[in-house]
């Protein structure tokens, strides 16, 4: 059997699943948050490269040894955009001499620069896009080029003179894992090539044009390659080091994104489906967490695909995702859970503003629910609310907005649902006008704390579809079960990157040799789901549309972790790396500073079984 080791190396925290291929249930899953001092982001979006790697040794030596020694693949995934440096010759000796008290060396990387990173004014990111030919993926603040182009041009340049490589701090990881010591072994999949910006998807690889007008060295960049390349094994040395199996594949990283958006769709259609799991193109994800994103798989051969590439904006963008078969339509919005955080607070404020005792109020779960009540009990308001009131990407000027007010429509409860309907409309107005039809008529899966916990929300995202019967509710799922997924699917035979000759140049063309292993779009993930009657929703992801306001809907609700409960709402675009938008709906409150350790329920029943 092959055992499957997915990691996912966050913005907060590290998770580790093992899962058996042809399964969605994880024996064993560890998470281990980072120290907040050594890796909390700075006002500069830095965190600590050390502190990170400490953590994914924590993370895998948490978990059960029998677990962790019949490991025969690792998936890697993780928070994408950011951007490390590192001398390869140096990074392995380095690692393996480390103890957990020692710290007084050189390190032999970078720190690492975040998504969250801000040193990137507009006026800088528009002067490299004058740059850039028009066949290259847009730049951000926090996005790899972007920072590196950055650092060349206005920060300090000799500070990356002592190193030879650069990648996300996933390609870092699998750079050590497979004992590399060589520049030429540094890799970066295409779904994370995307994200730094520069990529040219046509060629699936670096603009190079692109790249040399930034003024950026062509050797430091990593060579793009296919998602499921085999990069390399794991080293005796290195194994020990992370009390893994040695000899055994490592899996080039992908995003944190597309990995959720896999596991999403396998653990939906193995529930759902009577045949093997596959990739369907049409399948739309919505996640809702803090902040909100839609994701539509697309196929390479739809015309539809080709125009919503044309129309790719700062806030919807068609990405690589597995292979050349499919791409990923993405449309992310600044406003999600911490909108209605927000209006929930406001709601408590209110009330005390006009007098009412604090105890009045009750807890911040009684007002979600009362709230989420009313919102029902006016569901069908005339009353409009545009909630971008935290801006666009497209636009950070944009304000939210109230329409048709009448005095007959200005109740809390009015303002509820329009908050709601609002929240969901934004999503589709974000599309393109084409694929926003066609999404409102297709299989819709929704996850994400916000509507997870949020009846109202998801009648709303039920009343925007053309059939509420194509809209299914689904828990969160793991980004590190996606990468699991993905390598339980490799052919640990092949995709092995081809040798490259002189420096990178090669990099810069096409950088898929016939040797690596493509996904076959028409490949099964998983086998079908045993014992599987039903090809339609288990009656606990019904979604209930006759609400009355009183009935109880909304009573278990329990507010996530944003703005209504203390922490900062999300004031910039957070893009695919903000925890909820990994499709992973647990609070992280969830996360602990040391690894906490779970054995499916399954597992143990097939134990007492053999008993």
């Amino acid at each position: 059997a092959r055992w499957c080791l997915g990691i996912d190396i966050g913005t907060t925290a590290v998770k580790c699943v093992v899962v058996q291929h042809g399964e969605t249930q994880a024996t064993a899953t560890a998470t281990v948050s980072y120290n907040e001092e050594d890796a909390t982001s700075n006002q500069r979006g830095e965190q600590s490269v050390m502190t990170i790697v400490r953590s994914i040794r924590k993370a895998i030596t948490g978990l059960p040894a029998e677990d962790r020694h019949r490991v025969t693949v690792i998936g890697i995934c993780g928070q994408m955009h950011g951007i490390a440096w590192w001398n390869a010759a140096t990074v392995v000796p380095f690692l393996i001499q480390q103890s957990d008290d020692a710290g007084n060396q050189r390190e032999p990387w970078s720190r690492l620069i975040t998504w969250e990173d801000q040193r990137c004014s507009p006026e800088f990111i528009a002067a490299c896009h004058s740059k850039m030919t028009p066949d290259a993926s847009r730049l951000a603040t926090g996005y790899g080029v972007a920072t590196f182009a950055h650092e060349i041009q206005m920060g300090d340049a000799s500070a990356l003179a002592a190193f030879d490589c650069s990648g996300t701090i996933a390609d870092l990881v699998a750079f050590v894992l497979s004992g590399a010591t060589t520049p030429e072994q540094a890799t970066m999949d295409t779904t994370n090539a995307f994200s730094w910006g520069a990529y040219d998807s046509q060629l699936r690889s670096w603009s190079q044009a692109s790249i040399e007008a930034l003024g950026l060295p062509l050797v430091v960049l990593p060579r793009v390659v296919a998602p499921r390349t085999v990069v390399g094994n794991v080293s005796e040395r290195v194994a020990e080091w992370f009390g893994l199996p040695a000899s055994i594949p490592v899996l080039v990283p992908m995003g944190d994104h597309p990995c959720s958006v896999l596991a999403t769709i396998a653990v939906h259609q193995q529930r759902t489906a009577k045949t093997d799991v596959t990739i369907q193109p049409n399948l739309t994800l919505i996640n809702m967490g803090t902040s909100a994103q839609l994701a539509v798989v697309l196929a390479a051969d739809d015309e539809l695909a080709h125009e919503a590439t044309s129309t790719s904006s700062s806030s919807f963008e068609v990405r690589p995702f597995l292979d050349d078969q499919f791409s990923l339509g993405v449309a992310a919005a600044l406003s999600g859970g911490n909108v209605m955080a927000w209006f929930v607070q406001q709601c408590r404020e209110w009330m005390e503003q006009l007098g009412a005792p604090a105890s009045s109020c009750g807890d911040v779960d009684a007002m979600y629910a009362r709230v989420i009540a009313l919102g029902h009990a006016k569901f069908d308001t005339s009353l409009q609310l545009t909630p971008t009131l935290l801006g666009e990407r497209s636009d950070p000027s944009a304000t939210g907005a109230i329409d048709a007010l009448r005095m007959h429509n200005a109740s809390i409860g009015d303002l509820s649902a329009a908050l709601c309907k609002g929240l969901i409309s934004n999503l589709f107005h974000l599309l393109p006008p084409a694929l926003a039809l066609r999404v409102r008529s297709s299989r819709t899966i929704a996850t994400g704390n916000a509507l997870v916990r949020n009846s109202l929300l998801q009648r709303a995202l039920a009343e925007a579809l053309t059939d509420p019967a194509l809209f299914d509710m689904q828990q969160g799922v793991e980004a590190a079960l996606g990468a699991a997924i993905i390598a339980g699917v490799t052919n640990p035979r092949q995709g092995r990157p081809r040798a490259r000759t002189h420096a990178r140049t090669e990099a810069m063309g096409c950088c898929f040799s016939k040797e690596e292993d493509h996904f076959d779009g028409k490949e099964a993930l998983l086998p079908k789901g045993k014992a599987v009657e039903k090809s339609v929703r288990e009656d606990h992801d019904q979604v209930d549309l006759s609400h009355k306001v009183g009935n109880g809907h909304g009573a278990h609700y329990k507010s996530p972790d944003v703005a209504a409960n203390g922490k900062k709402a999300v004031t910039k675009a957070e893009d695919d790396n903000d925890d909820d938008d990994t499709l992973d709906s647990a609070p992280p409150s969830t996360a602990s500073s040391s690894a906490s350790l779970t054995k499916s329920k399954s597992k143990r029943k097939k134990k007492k079984g053999k008993k």
